[in-house]
């Protein structure tokens, strides 16, 4: 087995990311059972260990407290980096993870991040590697402010990437908390109008356009206009908006099915992109906001065997990574936002996919201010 370390510096902010890349250069397979992004050995334990804890509406608490001899940290196995605990270490990676502290009889702090082991095996044949998610390190002399800085700096110059990474994002107007899942054309341009008139940049119809969707138990994966609702389609609706001067943006939740629906045994990954790609591609979309609001749960799959049952969470998020790197490519001109109830998936890896997050469904000035 042969492990290279890949390290970046930047010139422009006091940040160094960290990954690996392990190869098994023998004949037999080779099983991992953890694979770290970082082991960061300090001199000493005069430090405080800062964590971001939350909930839904409540994203991203600062927990702060002193480094004490034993073991202490977060982690996540929820499939993301979820709302319950944030990879405040700036993990570049959307999945399950961990990071930890410990201080020993020397007084010494050993930091250790990467992918969570209580749910990772990956087995490795001849020839083959696996790499680590990167780990990201930030150094400021300054305080939480400086070092927010070189994250800022880092992700604004390095993570994310397009025509919008230094662009100002459009003022825009969500349906959703007007209308829920009762609307129609005309509701919808009625709330248009007025949106034009206050010099809203963008029109965003949110949950309920496609399938049979009057609530949240139904059409999960049915990405066809609801004809009930919108009888001219998406694309009237879109020209409209933009006749007045906006764009249009589109709401999807892919990463989830419904039991109620049209259910297809195509590849997942295949078929999520063709879903979303010709939704945008057929109706002249601006904008996409991406949510996501299940973890993953009873984790299992027909497409593995049991040896390899623990890939199934890394797997999830590179095929995940996969089909937003393809929409990426093919709607460069599309501004993406991430959205996982809020903000229960905030985190580099889709940073660097969708430049604008919606950070949480709490929308009071005071509360997002803090979050």
């Amino acid at each position: 087995m042969t492990v290279t370390l890949l390290y970046a510096i930047f010139d422009d902010c006091d940040v160094i990311a960290r990954s690996a890349v392990i190869t098994n250069e023998g004949s037999a397979l080779l099983v991992l059972e953890r694979a770290d992004s970082l082991c960061l050995k300090l001199p000493d334990d005069r430090y405080d260990l800062i964590t971001l804890s939350g909930d839904w509406a409540r994203e991203r608490d600062v927990i702060r407290r002193r480094l004490n001899p034993g073991h202490q940290g977060v982690s996540s196995l929820r499939g993301a980096s979820s709302h319950q605990a944030s990879p405040f270490a700036a993990l570049v990676y959307s999945g399950s993870f961990f990071a930890t502290v410990d201080v020993d009889e020397q007084r010494c702090t050993r930091l250790r991040m990467g992918l969570n082991d209580r749910h990772f095996r990956w087995t490795l044949s001849a020839g083959e590697s696996f790499r680590v998610p990167e780990a990201v390190l930030a150094y400021s002399a300054h305080g939480m402010d400086g070092m927010s800085a070189q994250f800022h700096t880092l992700c604004r110059e390095h993570v994310v990437r397009g025509r919008y990474a230094h662009a100002p994002r459009p003022i825009l107007l969500n349906n959703w908390e007007a209308t829920y899942f009762n609307f129609d054309e005309d509701k919808l341009v009625n709330i248009a109008e007025k949106a034009a008139q206050m010099g809203i940049e963008l029109f965003v119809l949110d949950d309920g356009w496609f399938g049979h969707r009057d609530d949240d138990r139904t059409s999960l994966r049915d990405w066809t206009v609801d004809h009930r609702k919108l009888p001219n389609g998406l694309r009237r609706l879109a020209d409209r908006v933009h006749a007045m001067g906006m764009k249009f943006g589109l709401w999807f939740e892919p990463e989830m099915v419904s039991p109620d629906s049209v259910l297809s045994r195509e590849d997942v990954c295949d078929f999520i992109y063709r879903a979303v790609a010709d939704v945008l591609r057929e109706n002249g979309i601006d904008n996409v906001k991406w949510d996501m609001n299940r973890n993953i749960s009873n984790v299992g799959s027909t497409a593995l065997t049991a040896m390899r049952m623990p890939e199934l969470p890394h797997r999830y998020i590179l095929g995940l990574y996969s089909v937003l790197e393809r929409l990426q490519a093919d709607f460069p001109e599309v501004l993406f936002e991430s959205c996982a109830s809020g903000g229960g998936r905030f985190d580099l890896g889709m940073l660097h996919y969708m430049p604008q997050t919606w950070c949480s469904d709490n929308t009071d000035a005071v509360s997002r201010c803090r979050i």
